[in-house]
């Protein structure tokens, strides 16, 4: 749930800048007046190409996006090694052959997994919303 949550966040701005800034033109004022602000640049980073789409549909959720996908790792790590602690099915799994360590393992897999597809699905989406997919991509793997 939180990942589909996350990609809706993401997908949304693109669909809204794409019906702000219909034309590579309409988009080089903006770009410039946030290229001529130092604290967003030292915020967000520079925009290189003010007439990109997903430059602008992107930059708003970039700090936050990667804040709240930390957050949700926390989380998820956190669920899956401490309630088993609490619950005492730990101490259960430690009495067999499995080693120390392969609680914490298996919750690093399922926060990395929860996170790759929380990457696709936000390309997908922001792919939908009419970004290409050589930008989509790859900002969806930052997610």
């Amino acid at each position: 749930m939180w990942s589909v949550l996350f990609a809706l966040t993401a997908s949304s701005p693109a669909s809204a800048t794409v019906g702000l800034y219909p034309t590579p033109s309409s988009r080089g004022e903006p770009a410039g007046t946030f290229n001529s602000t130092p604290a967003l640049v030292a915020l967000y980073g520079r925009i290189y190409d003010p007439t990109s789409l997903g430059a602008l549909a992107m930059l708003k959720l970039s700090a936050l996006g990667a804040a709240l996908v930390a957050v949700l790792g926390y989380i998820v790590v956190v669920r899956h090694t401490r309630a088993e602690e609490e619950s005492g099915r730990l101490e259960l799994l430690g009495a067999t052959v499995v080693g120390r360590r392969a609680p914490l393992t298996a919750a690093l897999i399922v926060a990395a997994g929860t996170d790759l597809v929380l990457g696709l699905l936000t390309a997908l989406g922001q792919n939908g919303a009419g970004l290409p997919v050589t930008g989509a991509g790859p900002d969806g793997l930052c997610w």
